[in-house]
């Protein structure tokens, strides 16, 4: 089992990496944690198409393609179209 602190430490620093100051969990989705990658500063942000980070048995992913992004969208937030 895996230590929560260290792999949410290493989700932070993976945003980071990725030009994100930080991410939000937003739960599971077909056997994978998603998180949110996010700016710290309030400031409207246009940067495309949305991100997410996936967490699978400690190995981190981050996906911004529309075929991969949008079944995360509507299992999340299903009604915001």
């Amino acid at each position: 089992m895996y230590n929560l602190t260290m792999i949410r430490n290493e989700i932070i620093k993976f945003a980071q990496e990725n030009g994100f100051d930080s991410a939000e969990l937003l739960g599971e989705y077909n056997g994978y944690t998603v998180y949110d990658p996010v700016f710290n500063d309030n400031k409207y942000r246009c940067i495309g198409l949305p991100h997410y980070i996936l967490e699978h048995e400690n190995k981190l992913e981050m996906i911004y393609k529309e075929e991969d992004t949008q079944p995360i969208i509507d299992y999340f937030f299903p009604d915001e179209d």
